[in-house]
């Protein structure tokens, strides 16, 4: 993994000023406060002092910006003093992959909902047992296991049109 760039988190903190500008009003003092506290300390922005010197970006243009280098955006310990952020680079079959959507087991016991969009169909994915922080991503035709540490995707299911919103439901 390596630490978010200067670009990303432009663009995440363009957005965020955007979506406080929108409706035309002012930008508060807890907007102000809330974009500086997020480029201060999510993003170890420290040379932010002014939004006003930020970007406009629209948030529909943050997601292309952030998914177009087949990297997942990852925040560890998040509100933590030890916070931080990192892009990791997503391989499928030795070759980059972008991804629509990743989930992460939240229980042993439980089943994946993903949405086969242009397949008109919705799948359950079960396992016998899952890994409680396993994460799993959807590529252009499949489901894969995503390591946390490499950015390697190992498929999990196959033969999908166009695998899109996904969800961890847990169960006893």
């Amino acid at each position: 993994m390596r630490e978010i760039g200067r670009r990303e988190s432009d663009a995440i903190l363009g957005a965020m000023r955007q979506v406080a500008l929108a409706g035309g009003h002012a930008i508060s003092h807890a907007d102000t406060a809330s974009i500086l506290g997020a480029a201060h300390y999510l993003l170890r922005r420290r040379d932010l002092s002014d939004i006003g010197t930020l970007g406009a970006v629209e948030p529909g243009d943050l997601v292309a910006a952030l998914k177009a280098d087949a990297e997942l955006i990852v925040v560890h310990h998040p509100g933590y003093t030890d916070q931080s952020v990192y892009r990791l680079g997503l391989r499928q079959k030795g070759a980059a992959v972008q991804i629509d959507d990743t989930v992460f087991a939240t229980a042993s016991h439980g089943v994946i909902l993903v949405s086969d969009r242009d397949g008109e169909t919705v799948y359950a994915i079960s396992r016998n047992i899952f890994s409680p922080g396993a994460a799993y991503s959807a590529t252009p035709t499949s489901v894969a296991e995503l390591n946390q540490d490499t950015g390697v995707l190992t498929d999990i299911v196959t033969g999908l049109v166009s695998p899109h919103g996904m969800a961890f439901i847990s169960h006893p």
